[in-house]
């Protein structure tokens, strides 16, 4: 897929922001096109982009959980333009989540989220074996010792909230061997624009 930063207008960076947040903005519906099933929205907030997703009834319907935050760091990420990974899922299982452009950890914070992960995941499958069919017990022992067993700053640049139906939310480390954004595959060349402008300008900018 071409890019072309030339054919993008010139924005500020609050405009900038606006347009990144618009783009990530997403509404799944139901095969009837009439129930909201899911809704995607971000927000920019200096060099973190917080992705929120909503589940609309999900408890009653019998999942386990409504609400999902992920915090990334665009510095964390090798954002350049000729990095970013395109994938349109049209026609595909996936549809439903349009398309992608996905990043490369930076190898140094990888590094440190590796470590994080490894934690994580050892104190999950000590849980599952202690819990096996026990979730709500499960999910509040893994809230304690996620908080204390894994250092937060090993993380601090790409971590995941699930907030489940039995009231207990718990946040560990996001970790991939890349960082995805779901958009229209028609904005992905103009999304990956913003996002290699941001990675280069939102130091200057504090956090809100």
């Amino acid at each position: 897929m071409a890019l072309c930063l030339a054919c993008l207008p010139h924005l500020g960076y609050s405009e900038e922001v606006n347009r990144i947040e618009d783009i990530l903005r997403l509404k799944t519906y139901g095969a009837n096109g009439d129930v909201l099933v899911s809704e995607n929205r971000a927000h920019v907030e200096g060099c973190v982009i917080r992705l929120e997703l909503e589940k609309p009834g999900a408890c009653e319907a019998g999942a386990s959980f409504f609400s999902m935050t992920k915090y990334i760091d665009v510095q964390a990420l090798v954002a350049d333009l000729g990095s970013a990974e395109f994938k349109d899922f049209s026609g595909t299982r996936y549809e439903s989540l349009k398309g992608a452009v996905s990043y490369r950890y930076r190898s140094q914070y990888f590094r440190e989220l590796l470590v994080a992960s490894d934690t994580e995941r050892k104190i999950s499958n000590e849980e599952y074996a202690n819990f096996p069919t026990d979730v709500a017990s499960r999910h509040k022992v893994l809230s304690r010792r996620y908080r204390e067993e894994i250092d937060p700053k090993s993380y601090s640049r790409s971590a995941e909230t699930t907030r489940f139906c039995s009231g207990v939310e718990f946040t560990k480390p996001f970790v991939g061997l890349k960082f995805s954004f779901y958009v229209e595959p028609s904005e992905a060349n103009e999304f990956a624009a913003l996002i290699e402008e941001l990675s280069q300008t939102c130091s200057a900018i504090p956090n809100s």
